[in-house]
């Protein structure tokens, strides 16, 4: 199993002197770690039985010289996928998951005011990305195999920029034979309640808006004579 190991810095380019944490559990494994800019709570990613799925995030604060008992995040931050890599620095707390709703694979989320965000495009794509850390407030780098790489694996920057609403677009088409579907009403609504649109297909069962970026929305689409069909997305 893979345990975490703690050590000192010897040097500007020597580490030394690396002995076992206390934080490991013998039924599972800490797939990665990583701690705060006050260096007092350190945030981890395990298996460990009595988890929520796959790989869980858990936090640990540095009391009286020693780490604390590891607390789950809970069902809130941790899903019945794996949630993985977590970093806190910069004024963000990043980790990926592949059971939050994303775009596919493992995507890129940040806890805000109580709320997991997708980052969203591009910072995350159908592939799996992974593995964020802020430099600064806004600039930052991750890892990713997405298309266009060198490798499995390339590490990419990234500069954030504001940019407060992108161009959502669907089509409504029918299950049974996947005929396009006209004069479908389409509501969206934020999960915090503060944006909502209400917006129809036309007659080649296409409909977009504007939505607002980093926010998660549930869309419902119904149309008489079809199921009313629920789901939530994040942009």
């Amino acid at each position: 199993r893979l345990k975490l190991y703690a050590g000192r810095i010897m040097n500007e380019y020597k580490w030394g002197s690396f002995k076992p944490s206390g934080l490991n559990d013998a039924e599972g494994s800490i797939h990665s770690a990583g701690i705060n800019e006050t260096m007092d709570t350190l945030y981890l990613s395990s298996d460990r039985p009595g988890g929520f799925g796959g790989f869980d995030l858990y936090y640990s604060a540095f009391q009286d010289s020693v780490w604390s008992t590891l607390i789950n995040m809970g069902p809130f931050v941790n899903t019945s996928g794996n949630e993985i890599y977590p970093f806190h620095g910069e004024g963000h707390l990043c980790f990926s998951s592949d059971g939050h709703p994303g775009l596919g694979g493992f995507d890129l989320f940040e806890v805000e005011n109580e709320e997991v965000v997708n980052l969203a495009s591009p910072l995350n794509t159908q592939r799996d990305d992974l593995g964020i850390v802020y430099t600064d407030e806004n600039h930052g780098y991750f890892f990713s195999n997405r298309e266009g790489g060198e490798g499995k694996d390339d590490l990419y920057s990234f500069t954030q920029t504001e940019s407060p609403e992108v161009l959502f677009e669907l089509s409504v088409t029918r299950k049974v034979n996947e005929a396009m579907v006209s004069d479908a009403v389409i509501d969206i609504s934020s999960l915090k309640g503060d944006h909502k649109v209400t917006i129809s297909s036309d007659e080649s069962g296409q409909a977009r808006t504007m939505l607002h970026t980093r926010t998660n929305y549930i869309v419902t689409i119904e149309q008489e004579g079809f199921i009313t069909v629920m789901d939530t997305v994040s942009i």
